[in-house]
């Protein structure tokens, strides 16, 4: 018989994924009695696995710190920018938020419910506080210092004045604002239009 994996129910979002994935693997889950002997409930989820969780929120829900503004940026996988948070605590909620959803999901697709205990509620604000404080999420260790003159960021991607050329935002350019409209091309069409 082939079962369905959690994996195999998703959307097919990078994001979604990979931290479903992480958190359905290093999970631990309950213990129940059966027969008078106790048994691991593979429907629930106990607490998380602070490393793990902390290793694919990298990746998921990458958080830098810089020294200069003394604020955390929070990258948007979606526009390729990393926007800044007005403080800690306010990065720290948006953790929160984002692993309380998660979790929730992967509830609800082991046992039907996004019901999350208390002791849960608690892993999941202590893995996002350590998170954020810690050295580890300084991805672009000063995002000012990571500035590089002669690209600026676009609607439609990162434009390098050097090379001419335009390009797909990535996590690594560290761009921390972006221009509200797209780069046109000059062609020999709209050359005129100035």
């Amino acid at each position: 018989m082939n079962e369905l994996t959690i994996l195999d129910t998703l959307p097919a979002t990078k994001r979604e994924v990979n931290m479903l994935e992480v958190l359905e693997k290093t999970r631990e889950v309950n213990m129940i009695t059966i027969n008078k002997q106790k048994v691991p409930d593979e429907t629930s989820v106990a607490a998380l696995n602070i490393e793990a969780t902390r290793n694919a929120l990298k990746e998921c829900f990458p958080v830098a710190n810089s020294g200069y503004l003394d604020k955390p940026y929070i990258y948007n996988q979606e526009t390729g920018i990393w926007e800044g948070v007005a403080h800690k605590a306010e990065a720290q909620a948006d953790v929160v938020n984002y692993l309380t959803d998660q979790t929730k999901t992967l509830l609800a697709m082991l046992n039907g419910s996004t019901t999350i205990s208390n002791k849960l509620s608690v892993n999941i604000s202590n893995i996002a506080n350590e998170y954020v404080n810690s050295t580890a999420t300084k991805v672009g260790a000063e995002l000012l210092e990571m500035s590089t003159p002669e690209l600026i960021a676009f609607k439609n991607g990162l434009y390098n004045f050097k090379t001419n050329e335009l390009r797909p935002l990535v996590k690594e350019d560290m761009q921390t604002m972006a221009l509200p409209y797209p780069l046109i091309e000059a062609t020999l069409e709209n050359e005129h239009d100035k």
